[in-house]
């Protein structure tokens, strides 16, 4: 857990058809559950994840591999004034 926040991995066994119609996800939990962000990637893949601010389309944050956060933080003028993350 990182601030309140916990990672959930699954693999999920795709026919041989290459596609299914229907994909649910059931958390049995008696307290509010909130999903930030959701992604499906092949097994044995690499994948970037991309956050933009949708107002000044600044890049705010990107996720790696394994879904590690790097945060980047900008002053007034949109000048980049610090990175925090892995």
């Amino acid at each position: 857990m990182i601030e309140g926040w916990q990672l959930y991995e699954a693999v999920i066994n795709v026919p041989a058809e290459g596609a299914f119609n229907e994909f649910s996800i059931i958390f049995e939990s008696p307290t509010a559950m909130y999903i930030d962000d959701f992604r499906l990637v092949p097994l044995k893949a690499a994948s970037m994840c991309y956050v933009y601010d949708p107002f000044t389309l600044k890049l705010m944050a990107n996720l790696d591999d394994n879904h590690y956060a790097t945060f980047y933080e900008y002053d007034d003028e949109g000048n980049l004034i610090r990175v925090k993350g892995n």
